[in-house]
């Protein structure tokens, strides 16, 4: 298994940055050393997950990202579940869908 890199302190503002000009995704997908950084943002805490195993394309979609996040945090649940935290996750829109 490969360590993860630390979170410097120029990566947890750059984060905190691409989410203040991107306020209306949840997720993000950046390399780090020797693979890369997934951040959930849940209010104003960065929720980190490193995945050494990168996706021969990278997701660019919210919910492609979304996935991989839960799928590195929650290795060891099924990914019944895993969907099933995220569909509880995501935001109520108007209509009561989420």
């Amino acid at each position: 298994m490969t360590p993860a890199p630390s979170v410097t302190a120029a990566d947890a503002l750059d984060d905190g940055d691409w989410f203040d000009t991107n306020p209306t995704r949840r997720y993000r997908m950046r390399p780090a050393q020797g693979g890369a950084w997934i951040v959930r943002r849940r209010g104003r805490v960065m929720l980190r997950a490193y995945t050494a195993t990168l996706p021969a394309k990278p997701p660019a979609s919210e919910r492609s990202i979304e996935q991989l996040w839960y799928a590195t945090a929650w290795p060891c649940l099924t990914p019944q579940r895993r969907a099933e935290l995220a569909r509880a996750s995501r935001p109520k829109q108007k209509g009561g869908k989420a």
